[in-house]
């Protein structure tokens, strides 16, 4: 998850029903993998609880398998860094976490339109 959270930094999570997720949270979800805390770039209907999210890591290049609203264990709210709390819930973390899902979104169209260009599927 970086720039937001780097490797050994610890988060403080707060349980969030899966409805109150919105895009550019960044969620801690749990999988076969184990734990993990992504940012939400993608929200539907469609899970047994009637929410499914679209997980993508800050620096990918594309977005990890769908996470159904009972995965998610709750919001990232702050993260240590340097011995200080970070808080990502305050305006100014808003509007990077939405700055973040835009990139994300721009970044993906430009793949798109490479990927047709070139004459290759998306992610390819």
């Amino acid at each position: 998850m970086r720039p937001t959270i780097r490797p050994g930094e610890r988060i403080t999570v707060a349980p969030t029903a899966p409805k109150d997720i919105r895009l550019g949270d960044i969620v801690l979800y749990d999988t076969a993998r184990g734990l993990i805390a992504h940012r939400i770039v993608g929200c539907s209907r469609g899970a047994p609880d009637g929410f499914q999210f679209t997980p993508r890591a800050d620096a990918a290049f594309s977005c990890d398998d769908p996470v159904d609203g009972e995965q998610a264990l709750g919001r990232v709210v702050s993260v240590q860094r340097d011995n200080e709390w970070l808080d990502l819930t305050g305006w100014g973390a808003k509007v990077k976490q939405w700055l973040g899902v835009q990139v994300v979104r721009l970044r993906r169209s430009f793949e798109r339109a490479a990927a047709a260009l070139l004459g290759l599927q998306p992610g390819v």
